[in-house]
């Protein structure tokens, strides 16, 4: 069977993991986050081999998401674009998704501070207009300017804001449409221990001995243990 070629599919999360999906592609971007930006240092903190760096770098410039950008002499650092850096938020919610359901009993091996609070950065829920948490049996998919046929006779022709034909089989029969499941994630988001901001204790963002220096103010890099680990 012929390997298929995410980056000429429609779909823009197969065209994301065309790029991201490569081995090590989101943790050299991980590096990026983290004030690393030379060669030399993007290999130490991966312990990841050269060759296989220089193809994921090239990768990550080739697709505008890190800029190759010259500095004394002959050497290069490698910086974030626009495209990479709009991708901060979606490795943050990655890496709160990991932290919650794959992380042992010892906890993160690092933490995002605000640099200007010192307040820990989280990633927001997705919410609806009222404000109640989202989940996927409160979304409708319908097809967007660029689907194909094949999307347009899978999801159909409504646009947001038109009523599908019947009953909405995600809403409860009760007045209003009240939706239960809805109702008790709003209620259990609103508990004080889910919604409480949690803040580090004062110098408890400090890297250990031995640590990468700390990158300039506005980087967000708090709490290290080991490059190696996000």
């Amino acid at each position: 069977m012929p390997r298929i070629d995410f980056a000429r599919m429609r779909c823009p999360v197969a065209r994301a993991m065309a790029i991201l999906g490569e081995r090590w592609a989101i943790l050299v971007l991980r590096e990026a986050f983290y004030g690393t930006t030379r060669f030399d240092a993007f290999e130490r903190n991966l312990g990841i081999a050269p060759n296989i760096l220089s193809a994921r770098l090239s990768t990550l410039v080739r697709n505008g998401l890190l800029e190759r950008v010259p500095v004394r002499g002959a050497r290069h650092e490698y910086r974030l674009a626009a495209k990479g850096r709009d991708f901060f938020s979606a490795y943050v919610a990655l890496k709160h998704w990991s932290d919650r359901w794959m992380t042992g009993p010892e906890g993160p091996v690092v933490r995002l501070l605000d640099a200007a609070t010192g307040a820990e950065v989280v990633a927001p829920p997705l919410l609806g207009a009222g404000g109640a948490p989202l989940g996927p049996e409160d979304v409708r998919v319908v097809p967007g300017p660029g689907a194909g046929q094949g999307a347009r006779r899978r999801f159909g022709g409504a646009e947001p804001g038109e009523a599908e034909p019947g009953a909405d089989r995600r809403r409860a029969d009760t007045p209003g449409g009240v939706n239960p499941r809805r109702e008790q994630r709003a209620t259990a988001n609103r508990s004080p221990d889910r919604t409480a901001v949690r803040r580090s204790e004062a110098g408890s963002g400090a890297p250990e001995a031995g640590a990468a220096p700390e990158p300039p103010a506005g980087r967000v890099v708090a709490g290290m243990e080991g490059h190696r680990h996000g």
